[in-house]
């Protein structure tokens, strides 16, 4: 029997669409959505037994409802910094500071009035994070030089008004709060560090800068920055699914974005499958963190499990990374708490009076550094320094951060001190100040 020449054309015709199809169909399967998608109902029913947010209102009634007036909040909303001065711009000379004193105090007492309120809360979801940032650092600068001005008791009031901003400001844990919280716990502690070894015999000073870290000594608490992130997340994606929506504009992940995004709208069940991989690791988060807060080891557990997956070029895990900071939040606590970890170390060392080649005096968490091992002590030939490795987990020999690298060094002598400044006289011993934590917030003040 003759073969019909039209099937030899059909072949040809069939066989360059059917490799096209087998291509795409390989193509597809490596990108993960299909094995993503069939997830979909098993990990959204896990993340609503995780309780973590799908809507907006859920944030939103995290905000107290108080009247203005109630809301320590409003009394710093206006609040003029004193000296006439941009943060910044310029650093507050010390005669200025004498000159304007009268001022600062009354700049002080606001705090402290907004510390007395019932509660103390931003009264908006989006917090700006100029406000608490600059009105710390501003705090820091005034505090250094109530310090060198030999004025424990400005300095003392300062610190601790400091502090509670520090501990206020945080509110309810979402993720830039943490931030926030994070970076202004590190202005202060940068300060008590360089002021340190000029008051190593100075049981006052001591006490004071004890007080003031036994104020930000807390845990951090990510769950609410994971319902936000995770709300975040979903959000994203139901947005880029609008065809006009421009995604490159609002997305929150740097850098090219992979193909598949781009063909959102042609590829079978990609919707279902950057939805089902957010509830996945969110609620993997969640429900595994350790009811010890501070068990670092058990929480990068958890984080390698849940997110761990974000770092492997998945596509299908794209979208998990608009939940904003959600996968750093370990290196966000850490950096800070082994800055502070130091810093409560060398303060002990000093009120103890003890020989530091007889090790750390505290052996409880306060030991840990960022890489999980202790704070590291280090004798140099004219006295000794205190020292964390810092964020970058390697261990630079007490070589102070220079362009982003180094440790995070504490010296408990003016003798080490790089020399840099003139160290200041023994502050003065003078009447107890006014403590903000006997104005602290009556409910909803944060931590």
């Amino acid at each position: 029997m003759k073969r019909s020449p039209w099937r030899k054309v059909g072949l040809l015709f069939v066989l360059p669409i059917a490799a096209v199809f087998l291509i795409f169909a390989i193509v597809y399967y490596r990108t993960g959505i299909p094995q993503a998608a069939g997830k979909y109902e098993q990990n959204l029913a896990a993340a609503k037994t995780a309780g973590l947010f799908f809507e907006e209102s859920e944030l939103q009634k995290l905000d107290p409802k108080v009247a203005p007036e109630e809301n320590g909040f409003h009394f710093l909303q206006n609040l003029r910094m004193p000296f006439s001065r941009n943060i910044g711009n310029a650093s507050v000379s010390m005669e200025s500071f004498r000159l304007g004193r009268k001022e600062f105090e009354q700049y002080l007492a606001m705090i402290e009035q907004a510390a007395s309120a019932p509660t103390f809360f931003p009264p908006e979801y989006e917090l700006s994070v100029s406000t608490p940032s600059h009105t710390v650092h501003f705090l820091m600068e005034a505090a250094s030089l109530a310090d060198e001005d030999h004025d424990l008791a400005l300095f003392r009031r300062t610190m601790l008004d400091a502090a509670f901003l520090t501990n206020t400001y945080p509110g309810d844990g979402r993720e830039l709060q943490i931030l926030l919280r994070s970076s202004t716990s590190q202005m202060i502690e940068a300060l008590l560090a360089r002021r340190l070894p000029y008051h190593a015999n100075d049981m006052s000073w001591l006490q004071t800068a004890d007080d003031v870290m036994k104020k930000i000594d807390l845990p951090y608490d990510p769950t609410i920055a994971l319902d936000e992130g995770h709300f975040s997340a979903i959000n994203f994606v139901e947005q880029i699914m609008h065809d006009k929506y421009d995604f490159e504009m609002f997305s929150n992940v740097d850098g090219p974005h992979p193909w598949e995004v781009d063909q959102r709208h042609r590829l079978p069940k990609f919707r279902e499958a950057q939805l089902s991989r957010i509830h996945e690791c969110y609620s993997k988060a969640k429900l595994g963190l350790p009811k010890d807060l501070y068990d670092f080891k058990a929480i990068d557990q958890v984080w390698d499990t849940a997110f761990g997956p974000i770092e492997t070029g998945d596509s299908s895990y794209y979208c998990v990374r608009q939940g904003l900071l959600a996968n750093r939040l370990v290196e966000i606590f850490r950096k800070e708490v082994s800055m502070r970890n130091a810093v409560i170390q060398a303060i002990e060392l000093l009120r103890r009076k003890q020989d530091p080649a007889q090790g750390l005096p505290l052996k409880d968490r306060h030991a840990n550094d960022y890489d999980d091992k202790p704070i590291r002590l280090r004798k140099l030939d004219r006295g000794w320094i205190v020292y964390s490795v810092w964020q970058d987990g390697q261990d630079d020999g007490g070589n102070e951060i220079k362009n982003g690298k180094g440790d995070f060094v504490i010296h408990l002598t003016p003798d080490t001190v790089p020399k840099r400044a003139t160290p200041p006289p023994p502050t003065k011993a003078m009447k107890p100040p006014i403590d903000p934590s006997t104005l602290a917030p009556k409910a909803g003040g944060g931590e």
